[in-house]
């Protein structure tokens, strides 16, 4: 019985070491301190300074009321000539602190070493309250991209809500129209291998990589996901509920991609179990060398998470 205990707490530290390793979040370096760049800043600033703060409900959103233009400032942080990009990495944030650690901390490893590296960047940021707009930029602007774009707006409609909202301001305003791909994900998410996605982005049968939330459950993860513009119903946005009646994202992810789903145009996989969280009801991508944890935040210091 004994022997039978100790062999099984050796599994259990196998499994625990290889979770472990799997969730170091080696493409992260410790990010050199932020370059002052006075001509953005001022850029910045004049953006800022016509920036309404819209009074806009959710509900009004919905039945098809847009944004005013005044109400998202868009700054292009880096603007180099060169041809068209074919693929948006379109990254959505509430600018939390974390979310821009991880933004000048891993995304230009991310990017340098992908097939995402000749990608545009927007980043949308939905920013209700106090915030450094600038420190946004400025991390955009350290990005290995050609192209990088900062849309700032103080209109945020929630937690669920916000997360479909940021898709859909895109899609009315019809920033995703000159793009074949569209990979929108947190800033916190982390492509550790894009292997597994460029091979999916190359084959012209794919409309869009999907990430289920648990197996044979009708919801996706909105936090990263990659779709032809085509492929994605945007007015199925918002309009799934769960069975307390609250609006829910990924159950209307499902519904946004469900053309592709069901035409089996869609690559699809489950969410490996130590990404899942809140007992198995949460939603976070994890697996194929994409993955979504809050590893880095909970140290002081990117090197004691990469050492």
């Amino acid at each position: 019985m004994t022997m039978k205990l100790i062999a099984i707490s050796l599994v259990c530290c196998f499994a625990a070491a290889e979770i472990a390793a799997r969730q170091t979040p080696s493409i992260c370096t410790d990010p050199p301190p932020q370059s002052r760049n006075a001509s953005l800043d001022a850029v910045v600033a004049r953006k800022l300074a016509n920036l309404a703060a819209p009074s806009l409900s959710w509900q009004s959103f919905m039945r098809g009321t847009n944004l005013a233009d005044r109400a998202v400032a868009v700054v292009r942080v880096r603007d180099a000539p060169g041809p068209p990009a074919s693929t948006l990495v379109y990254l959505t944030t509430a600018c939390t602190p974390c979310h821009l650690h991880y933004l000048r901390a891993c995304w230009p490893n991310a990017l340098r070493r992908s097939v995402l590296a000749e990608a545009d960047v927007l980043t949308y940021a939905g920013c209700r309250g106090a915030t450094s707009p600038s420190a946004w930029a400025h991390a955009l602007a350290a990005l290995p991209v050609r192209n990088a774009t900062l849309a700032l707006t103080r209109w945020n409609p929630g937690y669920q809500e916000g997360a479909m909202a940021a898709v859909m301001v895109a899609a009315r305003r019809g920033w995703f129209d000159s793009y074949a791909w569209v990979v929108r994900a947190n800033p916190d998410v982390r492509i550790e291998d894009a292997s597994f996605l460029a091979a999916r982005l190359r084959k012209p049968t794919v409309a869009a990589v999907l990430v289920r939330c648990r197996p044979r459950a009708p919801s996706m993860c909105t936090d990263f996901f990659a779709a032809r513009p085509a492929s994605m119903n945007h007015t199925a946005w918002g309009r799934s509920r769960k069975k307390n009646g609250r609006v829910n994202n990924e159950l209307s992810a499902y519904n946004v991609f469900r053309s592709a789903i069901e035409g089996g145009r869609a690559t699809v996989w489950n969410v490996e179990r130590a990404y899942r969280t809140g007992r198995g009801r949460g939603c976070r991508v994890g697996g194929r060398g994409i993955y979504h944890d809050h590893a880095l935040c909970r140290r002081p210091r990117i090197g004691a998470a990469t050492a």
